[in-house]
């Protein structure tokens, strides 16, 4: 089983901040790792850390799955739209 968890709660303009969201993907990886233990592989990723760069390392640790592998990918935060 794979986690993939992003939690977005600090953003440019502080106007649009959150703030469980980094919360709430950290308690469902404690949760899972209660869970599973060693059985599952957690990888987060949490404000600043969210980044192109970042996004494409989990996409290519993704890659490395197989059709009898278990992923699961939260996101806790918020899109904006704009112009």
């Amino acid at each position: 089983t794979h986690f993939i968890g992003i939690g977005i709660d600090n953003f440019k303009d502080s106007k649009n901040d959150l703030q469980y969201s980094s919360k709430d993907i950290r308690d469902l990886s404690f949760k899972l790792k209660e869970k599973y233990g060693d059985a599952v592989t957690i990888d987060t990723l949490f404000n600043e850390n969210v980044n192109v760069t970042n996004v494409i390392a989990l996409k290519a640790k993704l890659k490395t799955t197989t059709v009898n592998d278990k992923v699961i990918i939260a996101y806790s935060g918020h899109g904006l739209l704009s112009k």
